[in-house]
Formats: structure tokens, C-alpha cells, sequence
């Protein structure tokens, strides 16, 4: 099944799960959500998002896929359906799936948004880190993010 017609199927079942066929009491309650495929064998990459891009880092150099602007839940675009993209997939290509909680991380005493661009400027860095210091870097990052905003007030 394609990425997107797995999304969907989702819709239609979180609409049921959650009752909102109805109009009575409507509810607004739903996720947003990423779904990739990999086919190793002819490295692609399918990928359909529910208001959550993709991110791929190749050579020092940060592609932004984006996603479908309709969340799984009842929504005004309740019956377009989902669009999906294929990705070639090279060696050493660093994909990231997020959510907006780390570019919407504030800082502790100044309520400052970490925002997306630092995001991103964030995800170049870390491509060329093992990805097993890739957490403790993004922790560190945002820390150094509450610091400087610390001293320069």
C-alpha cells in the first residue's frame, strides 16, 4: 500500500474511532503524522506527511519535503486525498522526521522560540556528527540556545 492511501485509510478510521461523522459535538481532536516506505532494493524512499515534512540532508546540503496540510482527523479537505512523493535515496543521505516540538522549544527564562531555521541549520550540522551523538548535540544546542539568551538580556 502507498504511503499516502495508508494515510487515508487512517483518516477514515481516527473520523470513526473518535465519532466524528457526526455533528453533533464535534471534536477536533486528531495527530499529524509522517509515513515512509523504503525499497532497499531499488532506494526509494515514499513518503506522505499529515503536516510534518521530511527532512534530507545530502552533501552538506538540506531538502525540504513538504507535507499534505491536512491533519487525521475530521477537516475542511476531509476528501482530498493524501499525496505522496518518491525520494531517490543515495549513500550517506541523512532523513529526519519531526515534529514541530523541537522548533517550537523555548528557551526557559526568556520564552523564545528555538524556531525552524534554526532548526534546519541545526540538522546540517548534525549530518556530518555519528548519529549516535546526534542527541546529546541537539541537547546541547538548544542549552547553548537558553544560555546566550540568558546573558544577552
Amino acid at each position: 500500500m502507498k504511503a499516502a492511501k495508508t494515510l487515508d485509510k487512517l483518516r477514515i478510521k481516527m473520523i470513526d474511532a473518535l465519532s466524528q461523522g457526526n455533528d453533533q459535538g464535534l471534536s477536533r481532536d486528531g495527530m499529524d503524522i509522517i509515513v515512509c516506505k523504503i525499497n532497499k532494493e531499488l532506494k526509494i524512499l515514499e513518503y506522505a506527511g499529515s503536516n510534518l515534512p521530511l527532512y534530507l540532508v545530502r552533501d552538506g546540503k538540506l531538502f525540504e519535503y513538504k507535507a499534505n496540510t491536512m491533519p487525521i482527523r475530521m477537516h475542511l479537505h476531509n476528501y482530498q486525498s493524501f499525496k505522496g512523493i518518491d525520494i531517490e535515496l543515495k549513500k550517506n543521505d541523512n532523513i529526519v522526521l519531526a515534529t514541530d516540538g523541537y522548533a517550537d522549544q523555548f528557551g526557559q527564562e526568556t520564552n523564545t522560540k528555538f524556531f525552524i531555521s534554526k532548526l534546519k541549520e541545526l540538522l546540517v550540522d548534525i549530518s556530518k556528527k555519528n548519529l549516535f551523538c546526534s542527541k546529546r548535540y541537539i541537547s546541547g544546542r538548544i542549552f547553548t540556545m537558553e544560555t546566550k539568551q540568558r546573558t544577552n538580556r
